[in-house]
């Protein structure tokens, strides 16, 4: 996100030495939803009001409220790597990034930079295109193969690409109407 994470880390949490210049400047918001951390929603917005905060910069601290409030979830160590890709892909890079400035050190924090890092971003080899030459007609069974595969390789049900595409091939069987099966 603007003004990344690292440098909030750093300027926020006095891990970077007082003489040292950052080239790109914190975005304000970025450490107003520091502050307004531990505040509830009605503090949250009354916060808002009084200090003019656009829309974009009040969602920012909103979600991070938000985030909060998922602690307990996230700090499950049980919880698979596809359920937290899915519990956290509804919030913005940046309220993500704040949370896990907000918890450093701690195993959510390691949790967020793994999901920042690597999970985020993660798409399944397999694409709508493979599917459409699967002979599967479009439509909404595409996203729900597509998630099914993201979350199989997240998860370590799938390892490979041949594997995913094996799971693909079959998971299209499956979808297949009646009349668009293969002999």
């Amino acid at each position: 996100p603007e003004g990344g994470c690292l440098r909030v880390s750093l300027t926020q949490h006095q891990v970077l030495a007082p003489d040292v210049q950052l080239s790109n400047p914190v975005p304000p918001a970025y450490s107003l939803a520091l502050v307004a951390y531990d505040l509830d929603a009605s503090d949250i917005e009354a916060l808002a009001l009084k200090l003019k905060l656009s829309r974009n910069d009040t969602r920012l601290v909103r979600e991070l409220v938000t985030l909060k409030a998922l602690l307990p979830r996230l700090a499950q160590p049980d919880l698979a790597p596809s359920a937290l890709v899915r519990l956290l892909e509804p919030f913005s890079e940046a309220a993500c990034c704040l949370l896990s400035v907000a918890e450093r050190g701690g195993f959510v924090h390691a949790r967020l930079e793994e999901y920042r890092a690597h999970q985020r971003s993660f798409r399944p080899v397999v694409t709508g295109d493979d599917l459409r030459a699967m002979r599967l007609p479009p439509g909404p069974t595409y996203r729900v193969i597509l998630a099914r595969l993201r979350d199989a390789r997240l998860d370590g049900e799938v390892t490979t690409d041949e594997g995913e595409r094996e799971m693909a091939a079959r998971l299209v069987e499956e979808a297949r109407p009646g009349d668009f099966k293969q002999n």
